[in-house]
């Protein structure tokens, strides 16, 4: 795992036809790919298994990029005193030997392995209400979680194992209409 920058992370999305806000009106993606949405309410309590099913959910990736593109409440992990998650998350950071902050290298870019490490990333995601955008290569999904509880999921059929590991979990995953 390591760590990157926006401008190495955003690319990367783009290439996807996804952007911060969704799928890149008239790119390929918009017209493929099937939205789905999935709502909960913070502090979600099964974070953890939420985490692990959409990681689990990103198949055997040879790489997968967690771009945590927006922090509506800061990089809280800079404060003197961080709330426990942000706490926890500064000291993951500095045993990996990253010195710069959350938003000076948003993206954590996981190699074919670490989908256990990205489990935990995706949970402190969730927690500390970051909007992210996750995928791996190769492609089954994009995920986009947003601060406002919604979990978003851009796939090319129906994710029919995922909504209904979300779905047991107590979140009721729609489809968009088009």
């Amino acid at each position: 795992m390591r760590f990157v920058t926006q401008s190495e992370s955003e690319p990367f999305f783009l290439k996807l036809g996804i952007s911060r806000s969704g799928l890149v009106p008239g790119s390929h993606s918009a017209i493929r790919l099937k939205t789905f949405d999935a709502y909960y309410q913070s502090r979600l309590s099964v974070a953890a298994q939420v985490a692990d099913a959409l990681a689990t959910h990103q198949g055997n990736f040879t790489a997968c990029l967690l771009w945590a593109h927006d922090l509506v409440w800061g990089d809280r992990s800079l404060e003197e005193r961080p709330p426990s998650d942000w706490a926890e998350y500064r000291r993951w950071r500095q045993t990996r030997g990253e010195k710069r902050s959350l938003r000076d290298a948003p993206g954590h870019f996981f190699d074919n392995g670490e989908r256990d490490t990205l489990a935990s990333v995706i949970e402190w995601a969730i927690h500390m209400g970051w909007d992210t955008l996750i995928a791996a290569k190769p492609n089954k999904a994009a995920i986009h979680l947003s601060h406002d509880d919604r979990i978003t999921i851009y796939a090319r059929s129906r994710p029919s194992e995922l909504i209904a590991r979300l779905t047991a979990l107590g979140l009721k995953p729609t489809q968009r209409s088009l």
